[in-house]
């Protein structure tokens, strides 16, 4: 791509658009504002590199909930076709080498300022402008805002009743620190949510010791992240305009053909209507950001919330 400066459209503004994030979200704002539409973009993001939740959540086991060949963006046909992977589902080290190849590729880093949060955005009801607000000090305007900041991009670390006195490392999955090795260690854990058991998973056979803490159980399947051969991966890469045209009129956007079944029609023996055992696995859904615990093939009945007079009939 040739590089080139943009000139800012908006009178008085500093930059016609402000992106915060550079994740999946804010690099495509980035790109379909700058490349698309000739607009000049200032993006932020407190990481030293493009990422977003993938650039933090490092941690052992970290892994895509969505399968391999719709976790990536839809819109270039080239990076498509250029695709890599190996298994069923990415690791977070393979997204990350794809978030940096789409930078590389759009040229989007020019048009970010790495290592800078922004503190606060206040809008000018006078000037239509935005003030957007670093924690270096600096201050800029714009006409438009975007924050690609997700779902989940702050830390939580709750305040347990003695934490202070603890005597080893405290780790946070949502800002893992590179060179961790967990091996021959005695490891707690505490969750078991979808970030949870992916560390539990990877860690339990490397660990000296592993407690687990968790408030409710939680209901676990097999990820089933088998090898894709090449064969596969050629027959998706040729299928994607099927694929996307699935993918965007969906439910879920997950990628596979999904329950239209309503439960209360299905077998009490299964939900396939047959005493042997589904033919296919549940797929997991073990991302850091999964919004479902578990995601249903098509042969799986759909569940429905109980309707007033259903409720009833269940209390009586």
């Amino acid at each position: 791509m040739n590089i080139q400066t943009e000139i800012t459209k908006t009178s008085g503004a500093d930059y016609d658009a402000v992106v915060i994030g550079a994740g999946f979200g804010g690099l495509y704002a980035v790109h379909k504002l700058r490349n698309e539409q000739g607009l000049n973009v200032r993006g932020y993001d407190s990481a030293s590199d493009v990422g977003g939740t993938w650039w933090w959540n490092r941690y052992p086991g970290a892994l895509s909930d969505t399968e391999s060949y719709v976790y990536r963006y839809s819109f270039d046909k080239e990076l498509l076709q250029k695709g890599r992977w190996k298994t069923r589902y990415l690791t977070q080290p393979e997204i990350l080498e794809y978030m940096n190849e789409v930078a590389d590729h759009l040229d989007l880093r020019r048009s970010y300022k790495f290592d800078t949060k922004v503190d606060g955005a206040h809008y000018n009801e006078k000037t239509g402008l935005w003030n957007v607000i670093t924690d270096s000090g600096e201050t800029v305007t714009a006409k438009y805002l975007v924050t690609g900041l997700g779902l989940l991009s702050a830390t939580n670390v709750p305040k347990f009743k003695g934490i202070d006195d603890f005597k080893g490392r405290i780790l946070h999955t949502g800002a893992w620190p590179d060179g961790v090795d967990l091996s021959n260690k005695r490891v707690g854990i505490i969750g078991t949510g979808s970030t949870g058991v992916q560390v539990i998973t990877a860690t339990a056979p490397v660990a000296k010791h592993l407690t687990v803490f968790q408030r409710s159980a939680q209901y676990v399947v097999p990820i089933g992240n088998t090898p894709q051969d090449d064969a596969t991966i050629a027959e998706q890469k040729a299928n994607y305009d099927s694929i996307w045209n699935q993918v965007k009129n969906s439910v879920v956007a997950f990628g596979f053909e999904e329950s239209v079944k309503p439960a209360e029609t299905a077998s009490p023996k299964n939900g396939s209507g047959s005493s042997k055992p589904p033919g296919s696995a549940a797929v997991v859904s073990i991302s850091c950001l999964a919004p479902f615990a578990i995601l249903r093939p098509a042969k799986w009945p759909m569940m429905r919330p109980l309707t007033s007079s259903r409720a009833k009939s269940r209390k009586s």
